[in-house]
């Protein structure tokens, strides 16, 4: 995601529309307005093409190149700085990228270049405590766990399953990389340039709202480090601290001897009875007399009635929620469940009743039963093209997922393959959208069909008209999918 770049940006000014026009508007050359682009720096010049490639291998190897040592080819990375001490911008860049974190490390060099061109400063990776470059994988935002409405949890879980599904599709999964700027080069021939970290991501996420970020992120963010804690007591308090503590254990230890002392005197001193009085057996209790008879039937059978039917429903919910959820991977989620909420997702499209229903999700009797009436009337005028996370459509949910999540439930009542083949059937009647595509994949409903070998599914499909050529935004047609999938069935069809 994308922070609001313009928000330290007067409206009125409206530099947005200005921004990175070729022109120099002087209204919005300031750093709120991140400095109109800077269309207001003449001379801005590329790096010579003779000395492109030589800057970029020998960038920031601790070796002063002066043909490299000037702003359009990246101050050779900060080599020829000498003396001039940092000056680091507040907080830390977090970028994330579409590519995994090897990549990102065997091309730092040109990476770190175009960044801080982009920037007009030098950058550099944050290092970890272990001396090694803060560049993570990424897997996008956790899901949240635990509880909340049956519908929910059945929309959560199915953002889980579209998520991982989607992971092996982004070359080979994201990174995370923290990111510091020094801006000791820019100092010394502008006053234009970013002091913080926050700035700087204002400024490439107006660079990619404008389209013209040379960059594959798919979001930009700033850290502020903590506050440095309070300095630690002197030596002499320390004394005191000490003291304290050793007269404190010292007073516990005292009063336990004093307590377990009494209590021996208390145990060998002598009981003395009146003349006369009779020691006599203690008597026993009463104990409550047990249930016979209809009683004792009507106990058993209530208690026993009343465990099964909890342990059947407490099944039952779990059944169709996580049912088609490996244990192993069940596991991991509950653990995950534990952990603290991450931030909140990039898209927030929900899943809609319309998926739901085509991944035959189905609701527990009692749930069905609460539903008051206006909500069912709004489940009747449902757009059948309504856009869930990712753009995916109720056709996309029944082409890949079959059966629904419980694959196990629809294979007792109707049979998996024919259940989402009539669910397929129904929607493309309903009017549903062949060739609508997911929003970060391209792949329209016969691309899943075909990559899940779901033959049925994208007989379905063929026969309504579905385009078979269609490519996706990798360029893959539906039979190039199947291919890939070993899904002969489809191949066939």
């Amino acid at each position: 995601s994308f922070p609001s770049p313009w928000r330290n940006c007067s409206v009125r000014l409206q530099c947005w529309l200005r921004f990175r026009n070729g022109e120099c508007d002087e209204q919005c050359n300031s750093l709120g307005c991140l400095f109109d682009g800077f269309d207001c720096q003449l001379g801005m010049k590329n790096c010579n093409p003779l000395y492109n490639a030589y800057c970029t291998a020998h960038y920031a190897d601790q070796h002063c190149d002066q043909g490299c040592n000037s702003d359009e080819c990246g101050w050779d990375g900060g080599d020829c700085a000498g003396e001039v001490p940092e000056r680091l911008a507040d907080g830390v860049l977090v970028l994330i990228m579409l590519l995994p974190p090897a990549r990102v490390h065997n091309d730092s060099a040109n990476f770190l270049r175009q960044l801080g061109s982009l920037l007009h400063a030098t950058v550099r990776f944050k290092i970890d405590t272990n001396g090694q470059d803060m560049i993570f994988p990424y897997y996008g935002d956790e899901a949240r766990g635990g509880g909340g409405p049956p519908l929910e949890r059945a929309a959560r879980s199915l953002s889980r399953f579209v998520r991982e599904m989607e992971r092996p599709l982004i070359g080979g999964g994201s990174s995370k990389v923290y990111v510091e700027i020094d801006n000791r080069h820019c100092y010394q021939t502008s006053d234009r340039c970013f002091s913080s970290a926050a700035d700087a991501a204002a400024f490439l996420a107006a660079q990619a709202t404008h389209g013209s970020l040379p960059l594959p992120l798919l979001g930009v963010s700033s850290k502020t480090p903590p506050p440095p804690s309070p300095p630690s007591p002197p030596s002499s308090q320390w004394v005191y601290v000490l003291l304290g503590l050793v007269l404190l254990v010292l007073m516990v230890v005292v009063l336990l001897g004093v307590l377990v002392g009494r209590k021996r005197r208390r145990e060998q001193g002598t009981l003395w009875f009146p003349e006369g009085f009779i020691l006599g057996p203690p008597s026993d209790k009463k104990k409550r007399r047990e249930p016979v008879g209809q009683d004792d039937v009507g106990m058993k059978t209530l208690s026993q009635s009343s465990v099964e039917d909890s342990l059947i429903d407490g099944n039952q919910n779990e059944a169709w929620l996580d049912g088609s959820v490996p244990s192993t991977k069940r596991r991991k989620l509950e653990e995950q469940g534990m952990l603290p909420e991450a931030e909140e997702p990039v898209d927030h499209r929900p899943w809609t009743q319309q998926h739901l229903e085509a991944a035959d999700i189905r609701t527990a009797p009692a749930l069905v039963l609460a539903l008051t009436p206006p909500q069912g009337e709004a489940d009747d005028g449902m757009d059948v093209n309504v856009r869930g996370p990712n753009g995916f459509t109720p056709l996309m949910v029944a082409s890949f997922h079959g059966g629904g999540l419980d694959s196990s439930l629809c294979d007792e009542e109707d049979g998996t393959d024919d259940g989402s083949a009539n669910v397929i059937t129904d929607l493309i009647c309903q009017g549903a959208a062949l060739h609508a595509q997911t929003d970060r994949t391209g792949e329209t409903a016969l691309h899943l069909a075909a990559r899940y070998a779901r033959s049925d599914a994208a007989k379905r499909l063929l026969d309504a008209g579905a385009d078979a050529n269609l490519p996706d935004n990798m360029g893959r047609s539906p039979l190039h999918a199947a291919v890939s999938a070993d899904a002969q069935g489809v191949f066939q069809v």
